[in-house]
Protein backbone atom coordinates (compact mmCIF):
# COMPACT_ATOMS: atom_id res chain seq x y z
CA UNK A 1 0.00 0.00 0.00
CA UNK A 2 1.43 3.70 -0.96
CA UNK A 3 1.04 6.28 1.55
CA UNK A 4 0.07 9.67 -0.29
CA UNK A 5 2.07 12.67 0.48
CA UNK A 6 -0.74 14.93 0.11
CA UNK A 7 -0.94 18.02 2.43
CA UNK A 8 -4.08 16.30 3.79
CA UNK A 9 -1.71 12.85 4.32
CA UNK A 10 -0.17 11.42 8.04
CA UNK A 11 2.96 11.16 5.96
CA UNK A 12 2.76 14.67 4.49
CA UNK A 13 2.57 16.12 7.93
CA UNK A 14 4.93 14.34 9.30
CA UNK A 15 7.51 15.53 6.65
CA UNK A 16 6.00 19.20 7.34
CA UNK A 17 6.85 18.99 11.12
CA UNK A 18 10.29 17.80 10.62
CA UNK A 19 11.08 20.58 8.24
CA UNK A 20 9.62 23.18 10.50
CA UNK A 21 11.65 21.85 13.53
CA UNK A 22 14.79 21.47 11.49
CA UNK A 23 13.87 25.24 10.39
CA UNK A 24 13.24 26.07 13.89
CA UNK A 25 16.59 25.06 15.35
CA UNK A 26 18.55 26.30 12.66
CA UNK A 27 17.02 29.94 13.98
CA UNK A 28 17.49 29.38 17.12
CA UNK A 29 21.21 28.15 16.91
CA UNK A 30 22.09 31.47 14.88
CA UNK A 31 20.31 33.50 17.25
CA UNK A 32 21.72 32.05 19.77
CA UNK A 33 25.45 32.33 18.51
CA UNK A 34 24.47 36.03 18.25
CA UNK A 35 24.10 36.37 21.76
CA UNK A 36 26.12 34.29 23.18
CA UNK A 37 29.35 36.11 22.55
CA UNK A 38 32.91 35.07 20.86
CA UNK A 39 34.54 33.56 24.56
CA UNK A 40 37.66 31.74 23.79
CA UNK A 41 35.32 29.05 24.93
CA UNK A 42 36.46 26.46 22.96
CA UNK A 43 38.58 23.27 23.72
CA UNK A 44 40.54 20.69 22.33
CA UNK A 45 38.99 17.88 23.64
CA UNK A 46 42.33 15.52 23.16
CA UNK A 47 44.96 18.09 24.40
CA UNK A 48 42.54 20.03 27.24
CA UNK A 49 43.53 23.21 25.86
CA UNK A 50 41.91 26.47 24.65
CA UNK A 51 41.86 26.92 20.94
CA UNK A 52 43.88 29.53 19.40
CA UNK A 53 41.48 32.41 17.65
CA UNK A 54 43.15 34.11 14.99
CA UNK A 55 42.87 37.63 13.44
CA UNK A 56 39.63 36.32 12.21
CA UNK A 57 38.39 35.36 15.68
CA UNK A 58 39.25 39.10 16.76
CA UNK A 59 37.21 40.66 13.71
CA UNK A 60 33.94 38.59 14.49
CA UNK A 61 34.25 39.23 17.92
CA UNK A 62 34.48 42.96 17.16
CA UNK A 63 31.49 42.81 14.96
CA UNK A 64 29.63 41.03 17.74
CA UNK A 65 30.86 43.81 20.30
CA UNK A 66 29.11 46.69 17.96
CA UNK A 67 26.05 44.13 17.59
CA UNK A 68 25.58 43.88 21.48
CA UNK A 69 25.92 47.45 21.78
CA UNK A 70 23.33 48.35 19.04
CA UNK A 71 21.07 45.74 20.52
CA UNK A 72 21.51 48.06 23.99
CA UNK A 73 20.07 50.60 21.96
CA UNK A 74 23.88 52.32 21.08
CA UNK A 75 24.56 53.10 17.19
CA UNK A 76 27.70 52.25 17.00
CA UNK A 77 29.18 51.91 13.46
CA UNK A 78 30.56 48.93 11.81
CA UNK A 79 34.44 48.16 13.23
CA UNK A 80 37.57 48.98 11.67
CA UNK A 81 40.52 46.96 11.67
CA UNK A 82 44.21 48.01 11.31
CA UNK A 83 47.24 46.22 9.56
CA UNK A 84 47.29 44.35 12.31
CA UNK A 85 44.04 42.92 12.57
CA UNK A 86 43.00 44.82 15.66
CA UNK A 87 39.53 46.73 15.95
CA UNK A 88 39.02 50.49 15.76
CA UNK A 89 35.37 51.24 16.85
CA UNK A 90 34.15 54.54 17.07
CA UNK A 91 32.87 55.03 20.49
CA UNK A 92 30.98 58.26 19.18
CA UNK A 93 32.05 59.92 22.88
CA UNK A 94 29.81 57.75 24.72
CA UNK A 95 32.99 56.68 26.62
CA UNK A 96 32.11 57.74 30.63
CA UNK A 97 28.42 57.76 30.65
CA UNK A 98 27.79 55.43 33.27
CA UNK A 99 25.14 53.52 31.12
CA UNK A 100 27.43 53.11 28.72
CA UNK A 101 29.90 51.64 30.37
CA UNK A 102 28.08 49.30 31.68
CA UNK A 103 26.63 48.38 28.71
CA UNK A 104 30.16 48.19 27.22
CA UNK A 105 31.90 46.21 29.96
CA UNK A 106 29.50 43.53 29.63
CA UNK A 107 29.50 43.38 25.75
CA UNK A 108 33.66 43.96 25.15
CA UNK A 109 34.39 40.71 27.42
CA UNK A 110 34.56 38.68 24.10
CA UNK A 111 36.86 41.05 22.34
CA UNK A 112 38.68 41.50 24.86
CA UNK A 113 39.55 37.97 25.19
CA UNK A 114 40.19 37.46 21.58
CA UNK A 115 42.59 40.05 21.19
CA UNK A 116 44.28 38.83 24.15
CA UNK A 117 44.08 35.06 22.78
CA UNK A 118 45.62 36.62 19.86
CA UNK A 119 48.89 37.17 21.47
CA UNK A 120 49.12 40.78 20.77
CA UNK A 121 48.43 42.22 24.65
CA UNK A 122 51.47 42.23 26.19
CA UNK A 123 53.15 43.90 23.21
CA UNK A 124 50.83 46.77 22.90
CA UNK A 125 50.70 47.44 27.24
CA UNK A 126 54.19 47.84 26.54
CA UNK A 127 53.74 50.53 23.75
CA UNK A 128 51.20 52.50 25.17
CA UNK A 129 53.59 53.19 28.70
CA UNK A 130 55.60 55.88 27.08
CA UNK A 131 52.19 57.56 25.91
CA UNK A 132 50.26 57.02 29.50
CA UNK A 133 53.63 58.48 31.39
CA UNK A 134 53.95 61.14 29.09
CA UNK A 135 49.96 62.34 29.45
CA UNK A 136 50.61 62.23 33.19
CA UNK A 137 53.68 64.08 32.89
CA UNK A 138 51.57 66.75 30.82
CA UNK A 139 48.83 66.86 34.10
CA UNK A 140 46.22 64.13 32.40
CA UNK A 141 45.78 61.52 35.55
CA UNK A 142 45.73 58.58 33.12
CA UNK A 143 46.59 54.74 34.53
CA UNK A 144 48.89 52.41 32.32
CA UNK A 145 47.06 49.85 30.94
CA UNK A 146 47.28 46.31 32.25
CA UNK A 147 46.40 42.80 30.00
CA UNK A 148 44.53 42.02 32.69
CA UNK A 149 41.82 45.29 31.26
CA UNK A 150 42.38 44.12 27.86
CA UNK A 151 44.81 46.52 27.29
CA UNK A 152 42.45 49.75 27.39
CA UNK A 153 43.70 53.11 28.32
CA UNK A 154 40.66 53.61 31.50
CA UNK A 155 39.60 57.33 30.49
CA UNK A 156 35.88 58.98 31.81
CA UNK A 157 34.55 61.68 29.96
CA UNK A 158 35.71 64.00 32.83
CA UNK A 159 39.37 63.20 32.02
CA UNK A 160 38.76 63.92 28.50
CA UNK A 161 37.10 67.16 29.12
CA UNK A 162 39.39 68.27 31.51
CA UNK A 163 41.26 71.50 30.56
CA UNK A 164 44.78 69.50 30.51
CA UNK A 165 43.93 66.65 27.82
CA UNK A 166 44.07 68.77 24.27
CA UNK A 167 47.13 70.42 25.25
CA UNK A 168 48.82 66.93 26.65
CA UNK A 169 47.31 64.89 23.93
CA UNK A 170 48.47 67.24 21.11
CA UNK A 171 52.27 66.93 23.14
CA UNK A 172 51.78 63.49 23.74
CA UNK A 173 50.26 62.22 20.89
CA UNK A 174 53.68 60.97 18.94
CA UNK A 175 54.41 58.99 21.73
CA UNK A 176 51.31 56.61 20.77
CA UNK A 177 52.05 53.27 18.58
CA UNK A 178 50.89 53.47 15.00
CA UNK A 179 47.77 51.36 16.12
CA UNK A 180 45.90 53.82 18.34
CA UNK A 181 47.10 56.74 16.23
CA UNK A 182 43.59 57.84 15.41
CA UNK A 183 42.31 56.61 18.32
CA UNK A 184 41.28 60.39 20.14
CA UNK A 185 40.49 62.07 16.97
CA UNK A 186 37.63 64.14 17.75
CA UNK A 187 37.48 62.98 21.47
CA UNK A 188 37.58 65.66 24.00
CA UNK A 189 37.80 69.21 24.97
CA UNK A 190 37.74 71.12 22.00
Amino acid sequence: MRRSNSPGSNAGRDRSKRLFATAAVAVIAAATAGCAGEGNNRVDKASGSSASPGPRHVRSAAVSFTTCMRERGYDLKDPQFDDQGLPRIDEQGKRGEPQYEKARQECRKPLDAAVQAQGVQGKNTADLLPFTRCMREHGVDIADPTPEQGNALRLDKQTMNSPAWKTSLDACRGQLPPAYSGMFDNVGAK
